[in-house]
């Protein structure tokens, strides 16, 4: 006779759902990722490019706007020192996304009423602002530590690739209907002599703002978290400062903080000098946006595969070089008539965008490949603590040299993104030749393709070289005879060694300029490196011409059968 307990729990395990494998659970999440970020797209479409003039149309002096420019994105970056505390304590990665992400949609509700029932109090406004993006700053690194997870390593410039040309698509859209929403309430405004109208169309643009970041969060709610365990012996803030020119991260947090503060000199005032030493509408304001959004839009594929194939290194390189133009455009811009000056603008920010594309993928793509799993929390705190720093401190410089400087051209503006694109290649020329890559990369040879991680002396890998002597084969019929897998020869081992070792010692050269550690003692682990890949090539070479009678005798069996 069956017991009434073992019919329940057959009952119950009959219920269950089967578990569904991991490989799926992480396909799921990209893609919820690509939803998240299509609506997250939206939210920022409409918000980002308009709080500044939102600000102007509240009558904001200078000092307001750098402080608008400034604050939000310093405060949100300070508490993302807590991120990595929260998850110790919650223990989990999914649900604070899930809650910040909510909180920060519900932020735009009172910003959105704002102007109807206390205009005056511009300091309230600020206030609200950067509530919006500490809420948002604080999941930054949780959210980025998750994504590391789960993209592999190799396909992250093709992920990323692909995830931001949908969310450039879905910001265009956003910010081109937000452009066409102001428009039409501004001609409202002239149309009756009144200057109110305005702000039901910034009203419009913040409710959106709110229902497509609450529709986000709920996508971020069925991320897969994949086991994670918080870094026990974490370095802190102030000794990650201290040891910044010790190693590769620190170089490379150094180049980009400096050229931040370069580029945010003249970020507190492009829309300033678009709206009102332009004398440009909302409409044309848009359209010079959405140009530098179909510029990144365009040539993020193309950053994505150089990043892939060449590392984060070469696009950065690349992009550094070209953004100091950017300035220098604008400048030339003021030469112009106003229609002459609006085309010209626009193509100024189409190749803005290209540019200051490759800059941020290439610079997100680094801070994955030079950041350990356990690590990767704090390092992306520490980091965009940094860039904040810089945005702020570039922002308050630039609203103090605004007042000093002379007038050059049109204003005081022009002088300003002179001052800017002198900077930014300065800091180029000075800097990007130090950072070396921390991830896979091509070593080229002629007619043959090695892959190799970067032969180089990191924080977290110390010096590795590891040699791949065989093609991927490809997929063949199951009756079909398969096709010999080609090996190397030995002359080609030897011409890779000698290149990967030329390499090695070019780094432990600049690791020598940089660490207190004795060239002598790195040398010597590279000689027992170099002496460990040469005995296991050797046993290697003996295993295959042991095997080689061997295979012919199972030939020559093979031809009598037939």
């Amino acid at each position: 006779m069956v017991k009434l307990s073992e019919i329940i729990k057959q009952r119950e395990q009959a219920r269950k759902k089967p578990e569904i494998p991991e490989h799926l659970k992480i396909k799921k999440s990209l893609d919820y990722s690509i939803y998240d970020g299509f609506f997250t797209s939206i939210k920022s479409g409409v918000t980002s490019s308009f709080i500044m003039p939102f600000a102007i149309a509240l009558q904001a002096g200078t000092g307001m706007l750098a402080a608008f420019s400034a604050l939000p994105e310093l405060a949100g970056s300070f508490f993302q020192l807590f991120s990595q505390k929260a998850v110790e304590i919650f223990k989990t990665r999914k649900a604070i996304m899930f809650w910040t992400a909510l909180l920060q949609s519900l932020i735009w509700l009172p910003i959105l009423l704002f102007p109807f029932i206390a205009k005056e109090s511009l300091w309230l406004l600020l206030l609200l602002i950067t509530l919006e993006a500490v809420i948002g700053g604080f999941q930054g690194p949780i959210f980025n530590s998750v994504l590391g997870d789960l993209i592999p390593e190799h396909k992250r410039g093709e992920f990323f690739g692909k995830r931001n040309r949908i969310v450039n698509v879905m910001n265009f859209i956003s910010t081109f209907g937000a452009g066409l929403i102001l428009a039409y309430f501004k001609k409202l405004d002239a149309a009756q002599s009144a200057a109110h109208y305005v702000f039901f169309g910034f009203a419009i643009l913040f409710f959106l703002a709110f229902i497509s970041r609450f529709i986000a969060s709920f996508f971020k709610a069925r991320y897969y978290d994949p086991p994670f365990t918080p870094a026990r012996q974490s370095h802190s803030f102030f000794t990650f400062i201290k040891n910044m020119q010790q190693d590769n991260y620190g170089i490379f947090v150094t180049f980009v903080f400096f050229f931040r503060v370069a580029s945010a000199i003249t970020a507190p005032f492009f829309v300033l000098y678009l709206l009102r030493e332009m004398k440009f509408t909302y409409f044309q304001f848009t359209l010079i946006v959405a140009a530098a959004i179909i510029g990144t839009f365009l040539s993020m594929g193309f950053w994505g595969k150089m990043i892939d194939k060449k590392g984060s290194k070469a696009a950065l390189q690349l992009s550094a070089f070209l953004l100091p133009l950017s300035p220098f455009l604008i400048v030339i811009s003021a030469l112009f008539a106003p229609t002459a000056a609006f085309i010209f603008l626009i193509l100024e920010e189409l190749f803005s965008g290209i540019a200051w594309a490759g800059f941020n993928l290439s610079t997100n793509g680094f801070l994955f490949d030079a950041t350990s799993k356990e690590q990767r929390i704090n390092y992306t705190a520490y980091y965009n603590i940094f860039i904040s720093i810089a945005l702020a401190g570039g922002a308050f410089l630039g609203s103090a040299l605004i007042s000093v400087v002379p007038v050059f051209l049109l204003s005081g503006i022009v002088t300003l993104y002179l001052i800017s694109g002198i900077l930014r290649l300065l800091v180029t020329v000075l800097f990007v030749k130090k950072v070396r890559d921390a991830r896979m990369v091509e070593i080229d040879f002629p007619g043959r393709g090695f892959f190799s991680r970067v032969i180089s002396i990191t924080p977290h890998q110390g010096a590795t070289i590891e040699v791949l002597g065989t093609y991927h084969r490809k997929p063949v019929a199951v009756l079909a005879k398969p096709k010999p897998i080609k090996k190397i020869s030995q002359d080609e081992k030897s011409q890779y060694q000698k290149k990967s070792m030329d390499y090695l010692k070019k780094n432990v050269e600049q690791e020598k300029r940089i660490k207190a550690k004795p060239f002598k003692t790195k040398l010597e682990e590279v000689g027992n490196i170099v002496e460990k890949i040469k005995k296991e090539t050797q046993e290697k070479d003996l295993k295959e011409k042991l095997a080689e009678p061997e295979e012919q005798n199972s030939d020559k069996n093979d031809g009598r059968r037939n």
